[in-house]
């Protein structure tokens, strides 16, 4: 499967249904999967405060949208 490339102004619109609710972790993972990937995407919130941008954030939103 071929790797996404994301934009900021993608990342950001990301970030920001994930933060308002609109977008969130797929159903049907067990508890603590959900659990690590809400801590992972929280962490990662608080990243977008920063001018730096987050590969690593931009990787689990990858893997995350594969599924969809």
């Amino acid at each position: 499967m071929k790797k996404k490339n994301y934009t900021r102004e993608q990342f950001d619109k990301l970030m920001e249904d994930y933060k308002s609710g609109k977008k969130g972790i797929q159903p049907g993972h067990p508890d603590e999967i959900k659990q690590a990937i809400q801590t992972f995407l929280d962490f990662s919130l608080i990243l977008t405060e920063y001018p730096e941008y987050n590969k690593l954030t931009l990787e689990l939103v990858d893997i995350l949208n594969r599924n969809e």
